[in-house]
């Protein structure tokens, strides 16, 4: 999502001639095309400075088909601000993330991994094996995660355990408290009883 500013600069560069063709048309707070129509905008290019993440969404990304009808996902809004970029389903289905709700942290599968924009005679085979070890690196991560979650409950566990432990405790001394205290009472209540009787015996 995009402040609503830059629908005009969109409009004139990419869609404006299909449009006049009929080919194109405007949508709230974006566009759509006939399936048969090919736009390039080449590539949008995003940067995360404080973490030096790179990314890029182009055509592929940001149009979906549906309808024999091809629709841009970029929409314009203006509560955006002009500096905001709301990344959404393009820029998910494109960069696989990690969401640790425990946590509360967002991140990549593989965080050595640099997200630079591809360069064009990039080796196929270097393509392959950066992959493998992205896949790695994200089997790891996931083993971690799960293994983490496992401590925890299993901290929580032993916890709950010395609770129920001390609860239980704490009502077998009270149950025994009411019972001696109940045996006093009576036991005073019996002396009481007796010496009466040796009193009206006596007299």
């Amino acid at each position: 999502m995009l402040n609503s500013k830059y629908e005009d600069v969109f409009k004139k560069q990419f869609f404006e001639e299909k449009i006049k063709e009929s080919k194109c048309y405007d949508l709230y707070k974006t566009f759509y095309c006939d399936k048969d129509v090919n736009i390039d905008i080449g590539e949008l290019k995003f940067k995360i400075k404080r973490k030096n993440w790179k990314f890029s969404l182009n055509s592929k990304d940001l149009f979906m088909e549906y309808n024999n009808k091809l629709y841009f996902l970029i929409v314009f809004d203006a509560n955006v601000d002009k500096k905001t970029v709301k990344l959404g389903y393009p820029f998910l289905r494109k960069y696989d993330m990690i969401f640790n709700i425990d946590n509360r942290h967002v991140g990549f599968y593989n965080f050595k991994t640099k997200y630079e924009y591809k360069k064009e005679n990039e080796n196929n085979n270097n393509n392959e094996e950066n992959k493998k070890e992205d896949k790695a690196d994200a089997i790891d991560k996931v083993k971690k995660d799960k293994e983490k979650n496992k401590n925890n409950e299993n901290q929580k566990n032993e916890n709950n355990n010395t609770t129920k432990i001390i609860f239980s405790l704490f009502l077998v001394f009270f149950i025994i408290l009411i019972i001696y205290c109940i045996f006093t009472v009576f036991r005073k209540c019996e002396r009481k009883r007796k010496g009466k009787i040796f009193e009206e015996l006596f007299l």
